[in-house]
């Protein structure tokens, strides 16, 4: 938004269109947050893995 206010000064966010823009570059930059996404990936392969540890386990035990 640097960029923005050095284009149109740095009252811009206080006009109507500016008010717009800065709402629809907020909103923009919470879609380009990845980290909650990631996390979420993390838990869920690491749930993966261990529940196949597991059951890997489990059969070695059956073998013997």
């Amino acid at each position: 938004m640097a960029r923005v206010e050095a284009v149109l000064g740095k009252d811009w966010a206080q006009h109507v269109e500016g008010q717009k823009l800065k709402q629809d570059g907020d909103s923009f930059k919470v879609k380009l947050n990845t980290s909650e996404l990631f996390e979420d990936w993390c838990r869920k392969v690491t749930s993966h893995v261990t529940f196949a540890i597991f059951i890997k386990n489990i059969h070695q035990k059956q073998k013997q």
